[in-house]
């Protein structure tokens, strides 16, 4: 599974950064004849340039992983988007991960659990007003599984969608003892979730998924709470994580 973005959008029957070269805007017609300056990105995508990540899983004592992901110099096309390659290392091994920035909009093609096939996922827009919104497209997973007290297995259905909202812009947060500013504050929902046959039901007891981003070193902290049961089985998903960005050396 995706390591990085299995602290971001990690959720239910699945368990959700980037770069490219500063894009100038156009020059204008200023008192100074000075080109406007260009929108700083929200991720540095130079190669070599690495973030030293940690993660707390706040429902158990000492239960700590630290990962560090690094820009290669090298890109891939998928269908139509053109993905840097970054590597997500821990104890277990490296993971390549794929990222792109077109315009304002940052994806990740990635596949958020071994059960759901691959997406184009757009988890940030640096220019959209606060409370702006968006939804990714439907996520589906098909299982069959044994119902309590039901004879025979039955196949499962479950659809779900994933929603953004810029909840605040131009903030300024410390992480790990440094401070950033035109911090952006985003927040993720399931949402649509939708499940058949009616034999099961599947409820979103809590969420509480926000990230922040600051401009050149992307994602700087990161909580994710959820909690997901259904019934005849309980929790599927009971997890309360935080994310830190440790230190970073951007390139």
């Amino acid at each position: 599974m995706n390591i990085y973005m299995k602290k971001v959008f990690y959720f239910a029957f699945l368990a959700l950064l980037g770069v490219v070269s500063c894009k100038k805007s156009d020059s204008g017609d200023n008192s100074n004849n000075n080109p406007t300056p260009a929108a700083e990105k929200f991720m540095s995508f130079t190669s070599g340039s690495s973030w030293n990540y940690q993660t707390v899983n706040n429902n158990s004592v000492n239960d700590v992983t630290n990962y560090t992901l690094t820009c290669s110099d090298i890109d891939t096309t998928i269908g139509s988007r053109t993905y840097r390659i970054f590597y997500a290392t821990d104890t277990s091994g490296s993971t390549a991960e794929f990222y792109n920035n077109t315009g304002r909009d940052y994806y990740q093609y990635t596949k958020l659990s071994d059960m759901l096939p691959a997406l184009d996922l757009k988890y940030l827009n640096d220019s959209l007003p606060v409370n702006s919104t968006w939804t990714s497209p439907p996520i589906t997973i098909s299982q069959q599984v044994s119902v309590p007290n039901f004879p025979l297995p039955i196949t499962v259905t479950i659809s779900a969608a994933l929603k953004s909202t810029i909840i605040e812009k131009g903030m300024s947060l410390v992480v790990n003892g440094n401070s950033y500013s035109n911090v952006i504050k985003m927040k993720t929902e399931l949402v649509n979730l939708s499940v058949s046959p009616s034999l099961v039901t599947v409820a979103v007891e809590s969420q509480n998924i926000y990230n922040y981003f600051a401009p050149k070193y992307g994602r700087i902290k990161g909580d994710f709470e959820m909690h997901v049961t259904v019934t005849g089985f309980g929790d599927v998903i009971n997890s309360n994580t935080s994310t830190t960005l440790l230190s970073a050396q951007i390139q």
